[in-house]
């Protein structure tokens, strides 16, 4: 409660009812804004355009940290298979022979099947 002085004496003033009250200027505004359908359309479209850009923001926020995460994982995987990799002993030529040799062998079609297997 705040009191001012005035030619007709003191005056009691509530600060929580007074007309700079966010709420009573709403209230306000409100009695000349028409409630049209257009004025209801735009508020809406208003309404989703807000939270669809709350959403892709913290689609992106999530995005990132999922993408950090993944990198640090797949880092120290990789790390931890070149330490692996020193640690067998052998040489990288003789390593990937070793690889080829292994895709070529289970990439190969498979040995064709007897059709007398299928006979009821």
């Amino acid at each position: 409660m705040a009191k001012a002085a005035n030619a007709f004496g003191t005056l009691s003033v509530n600060l929580s009812h007074t007309y700079a009250s966010v709420g009573y200027v709403f209230i306000v505004l409100s009695q000349y804004e028409p409630h049209s359908h257009i004025y209801q359309y735009h508020q809406r479209l208003y309404t989703l355009d807000s939270q669809v850009e709350h959403a892709r923001h913290d689609t992106i926020l999530k995005l990132g940290l999922w993408l950090s995460r993944r990198r640090q994982h797949s880092s120290a995987k990789r790390q931890a298979a070149e330490e692996r990799l020193l640690a067998c002993g052998r040489d990288h030529s003789y390593l990937r022979a070793q690889w080829a040799a292994q895709v070529e062998a289970q990439t190969q079609p498979l040995p064709r099947t007897s059709i007398d297997l299928f006979v009821y």
